[in-house]
């Protein structure tokens, strides 16, 4: 398991590593200052197993499953509104490569909506001739 990023758009320190484990600290270039945990399950059964979802049922009918996933939550998506997850092909692993792309955020226009009841409040005709 590894993680890359640019080091001209954030500033990286880990502060926890394991074989199954990193967690790291992001300050971004005029953003605020975050958090990002990285799990990996081990190839042997007995160190991925609590990192593993399962169905209970034991035996044959035991039935894994693989949890390639990126979580986010509303202060990641305050903060990074136009960012985005690739998954990319897993090749010979049985994971695939998460690229999370932290875009420049991009000023959208509303448009501007007329509701035609408009023209039936009071002052409605003074408001259009001050513009």
């Amino acid at each position: 398991m590894f993680v890359a990023w640019n080091p001209q758009v954030l500033q990286v320190d880990l502060v926890f590593s394991s074989p199954q484990l990193i967690v790291v600290k992001v300050l971004p270039e005029d953003r605020k200052l975050f958090y990002v945990s990285y799990v990996y399950g081990q190839n042997n059964m007995m160190q991925r197993r609590r990192l593993w979802g399962s169905n209970k049922r034991g035996g044959g009918g035991d039935i894994k499953s693989k949890l390639d996933r990126v979580l986010i939550n509303a202060s990641w998506l305050d903060v990074f509104p136009e960012s985005e997850t690739t998954f990319l092909a897993p090749g010979i692993s049985d994971h695939s490569f998460i690229l999370v792309s932290v875009l420049p955020g991009i000023s959208r226009k509303t448009p501007f909506k007329f509701f035609s009841f408009w023209m039936k409040h009071a002052e409605f005709k003074e408001e259009l001739q001050k513009s």
